[in-house]
């Protein structure tokens, strides 16, 4: 029971009593004031290419594995339907060079795409960063989705600095 009511609910706020109606607040934007501090740690500066631990690499290639799937799922579709498949081949492209650029430099081994189809898998990939980042923005935090797209963003930034990598040699 509340103080000085007979309601067991403190919903609507109007019914609380002062000092939990602050206290809600203070959460309210500690979780804001975590969230935002937290969005600004998922950029591409701050993911060093040596410093990759063991799980990171695993998830990073099992997403973007994930994602190839999924594109190829898409194009599938699309070719039965007879839709224009375009924009999903040249992103089904660039996760695989990502994929692979990330696999070549992890193990150290050779790869034989042209700079041109680095430099196009690069700008396709840092083209589906926002949309990604946008949903992300607006899913729940601890939710399995969210969860996914922190991955696949993660391994997006690691695949385009491991095309970076490749392109700079």
């Amino acid at each position: 029971m509340i103080q000085g009511g007979e309601r067991n609910s403190c919903f609507p706020l109007r019914y609380c009593p002062i000092r939990i109606q602050l206290v809600i607040y203070v959460k309210i934007f500690r979780v804001k004031s975590s969230f935002k501090q937290n969005k600004s740690t998922c950029r591409r500066d701050n993911i060093n290419m040596e410093n990759v631990s063991k799980i990171d690499k695993l998830e990073s290639i099992k997403s973007l594995q994930s994602t190839i799937r999924k594109l190829e799922n898409a194009l599938s579709q699309m070719t039965q339907k007879g839709s224009n498949t375009t924009l999903v081949k040249k992103r089904l492209k660039a996760a695989s060079i990502g994929l692979a650029m990330l696999e070549s430099v992890w193990k150290q081994e050779t790869h034989h795409y042209t700079q041109e189809d680095l430099a196009e898998a690069r700008n396709v990939l840092i083209g589906l960063l926002p949309s990604i980042e946008k949903i992300y923005d607006k899913s729940k935090l601890g939710s399995p989705q969210r969860t996914l797209l922190e991955r696949r963003i993660k391994s997006l930034e690691l695949s385009i600095q491991a095309i970076d990598h490749f392109s700079n040699q």
